[in-house]
């Protein structure tokens, strides 16, 4: 099972940022707590960033992201703890 929730509010500026956090149960295993913040600018870029508790693999990220009405870019760096290797995850979103 997992349950959370975000609330966004909006700081001088016209900048915003938003919080959330989350947790997340499966059967037999620890209970997992996520968090996570990103800033926002009216222009459309954005800073992440996201924090595990209680996860084996990652405990950090960290992105920048770039959005329009029809385009977003996002980018995300994870570090993991085990033997995986750091990920890069970057998207593309086109709206037609």
């Amino acid at each position: 099972m997992q349950a959370g929730g975000t609330y966004a509010f909006g700081l001088g500026g016209a900048m915003g940022l938003a919080a959330s956090l989350e947790a997340r149960a499966a059967r037999g295993r620890a209970l997992v707590g996520m968090m996570g913040a990103e800033l926002s600018h009216p222009s459309g870029a954005a800073l992440r960033l996201g924090l595990r508790v209680n996860d084996s693999a990652s405990s950090v990220s960290m992105g920048a992201g770039y959005g329009s009405r029809a385009l977003h870019l996002d980018y995300a760096f994870v570090p993991y703890r085990l033997d995986l290797g750091d990920t890069h995850r970057v998207s593309f979103t086109a709206r037609f």
